[in-house]
């Protein structure tokens, strides 16, 4: 009998031991599982970056107002420049699949019919607080579509990677990106939207001269991923500067009509169909050899400027 108590009194030692060890366990579990909720929150907090409350009036000027506009810069480098070069490519594609123009101007068709269509969505979500995974989606589709372009040899395969891909990426950065910069600033804001606009011509410089110079040496597929690797620079550069301003807007319309009934915003967005027709025909008009002149133009006006500011 006594012995049977004594191994019933060690049986409820052992129980109430392995009773706080659970327990300890699981309190050790759900600290782990704290820490890593925290963490995990943390970076998505970093990854989202929306401001919870009003910032009050726009900045109009200061480190990361201007550091947000040559992000934008950047960011219409890798869109709207590459869309400016596609005549070089262009002209490689007709040579490279013996194909005729109008077949291959598809693919620069494509580019520019998804950065409209695409924007006209994201830029709501971007209203939204989607600004980071929408420019992070649109970066990787950018720089997934150049480096695969380096590898395509027949039409479809261009078309899908340099038209479709690359033209996805750049509606989910071209549009989000004018609508958080235009947060950054009131009286200065043409000067701030016009820095970035110059990126377009910055891309229309860079790209197709590197493809030119690279084409004899080094051949089409080590050209396009230079290409991708200048995107991933310039599009890191854009991740880290740019970023919303104002807390997410909930509650609207994803397509709002109403703003085409005032008369003047119908007729400015009418004329727009006209301006590209007429930018084509300028752009077109230049030979390499004015190309390669104001390049050097430009060129000459950073070394002075340097020259300045050192």
């Amino acid at each position: 009998m006594i012995a049977q108590e004594a191994q019933s009194g060690k049986m409820d030692r052992t129980d109430k031991e392995a009773r706080s060890d659970s327990s300890r366990n699981d309190g050790l579990v759900d600290v782990e599982a704290a820490a890593t909720e925290s963490r995990v929150g943390r970076v998505l907090s970093r990854i989202a970056s929306v401001p919870t409350t009003d910032p009050g009036p726009p900045p109009d000027g200061g480190y990361s107002a201007w550091m947000a506009a040559l992000a934008a810069h950047f960011i219409f480098m890798d869109t709207w420049g590459f869309i400016n070069s596609f005549g070089v490519f262009q002209t490689y594609y007709v040579e490279l699949l013996k194909r005729p123009p109008a077949d291959v101007s598809w693919i620069g068709s494509i580019q520019v019919f998804l950065l409209f269509f695409i924007g006209a969505f994201s830029g709501r979500f971007t209203d939204a607080g989607y600004f980071r995974p929408l420019f992070l989606c649109g970066s990787f589709l950018i720089l997934l579509g150049t480096f695969a372009t380096s590898w395509c040899t027949q039409y479809w395969q261009i078309l899908l990677s340099h038209g479709v891909c690359v033209g996805i990426g750049n509606g989910l950065s071209f549009c989000p990106t004018l609508a958080v910069l235009s947060t950054y600033f009131d009286k200065r804001r043409a000067v701030a939207i016009g820095i970035a606009a110059v990126g377009s011509a910055s891309g229309g410089l860079v790209f197709p001269s590197t493809v030119r110079q690279l084409l004899p040496s080094a051949g089409f597929p080590w050209a396009m991923r230079t290409l991708g690797f200048i995107q991933l620079a310039t599009l890191t550069i854009g991740f880290i500067f740019l970023k919303p301003r104002l807390p997410p807007r909930k509650k609207a319309q994803l397509v709002d009509l109403r703003a085409f009934q005032e008369l003047e915003y119908s007729f400015y967005a009418a004329g727009g169909f006209f301006v590209s027709r007429t930018q084509r025909d300028v752009i077109l008009s230049f030979n390499p050899t004015d190309w390669t002149l104001l390049i050097v133009v430009y060129g000459g006006i950073f070394r002075l400027l340097l020259r300045r500011l050192v």
